[in-house]
């Protein structure tokens, strides 16, 4: 078939050839030799045994509703054994490479005695929960020791002094720091329903190793934290107009509860 052209010249109209991927064209190939249709594993390398273990840690450590601090300590320290053990077979791995790699951080690396510390602990899960296998006794392990700490203090008008350069919110975050103890994610992770003003209590949940607690409101705080939560309703009102979806959630709440992102408590 052909048409004419604005000059009315004939041309040719020629098909247009339809944009086939590579696995497309494998099935289309497939088709005329009879053979099964390509799947997207046949294009994909074989699993390493390595990133496969690494998936398993994480999804561990997910069940048990670790931290994703911890997820990330752990799987840092799991890379690192992978490159010092030159990507041998983790179901090959003995107490012997264990041993020699804590000496190797230890020695050569010239880590802190915590950090070794924590190095073990993550092996040591990772052995336990995802290869299924015991430590046993490891002896003869060269370990840094640990020094006693002694933390600095500061005075009282030290931080009278720090607070009175800050501007608003870091100042009310020092001051909440300061005054009800708290680590600094918790501070930063702090939601409306944590305030109970009637009683003068704060509630920290979700801290280190996943425990709540409760902690005495600082009532020089008050009339501050009072202007600060008048400023999350406008602004957060004001995101609703604009059509946002609402706040973050934590553990997929919002799954639950479908308007939990858009209420104020």
């Amino acid at each position: 078939m052909s048409y004419e052209n604005a000059s009315g010249e004939q041309i040719a109209e020629t098909k247009a050839k339809p944009y086939i991927t590579s696995n497309t064209q494998a099935n289309v190939d497939r088709k005329d030799t009879g053979s099964p249709p390509a799947t997207f594993a046949d294009s994909c390398p074989v699993d390493d045994p390595w990133e496969t273990a690494i998936q398993s840690l994480t999804n561990t450590i997910r069940i048990r509703h670790y931290s994703d601090k911890t997820l990330k300590t752990y799987t840092t320290w799991i890379y690192k054994l992978r490159s010092y053990s030159q990507k041998q077979d983790p179901q090959t791995l003995t107490t012997s490479d264990v041993k020699s790699f804590l000496t190797f951080l230890a020695v050569q690396k010239r880590m802190s005695a915590s950090s070794q510390n924590q190095a073990f602990n993550a092996l040591l899960f990772f052995f336990r929960h995802v290869l299924g296998q015991e430590f046993g006794q490891i002896e003869g392990v060269v370990r840094a020791k640990q020094k006693p700490y002694i933390p600095v203090v500061l005075t009282r008008e030290e931080i009278d002094k720090i607070i009175q350069h800050l501007a608003p919110p870091f100042d009310l975050i020092v001051q909440l720091l300061y005054g009800c103890g708290l680590r600094l994610f918790e501070c930063l992770g702090l939601r409306v329903n944590a305030f109970n003003f009637d009683f003068g209590i704060l509630t920290v949940h979700d801290s280190k190793g996943k425990k709540d607690r409760t902690v005495p409101l600082p009532q020089m705080l008050m009339a501050q934290l009072y202007s600060q939560l008048e400023k999350v309703r406008m602004l957060h009102e004001k995101d609703l107009k604009s059509g946002y979806d609402g706040v973050f959630m934590f553990d997929r709440i919002e799954q639950k509860y479908k308007n939990s992102a858009k209420e104020l408590v």
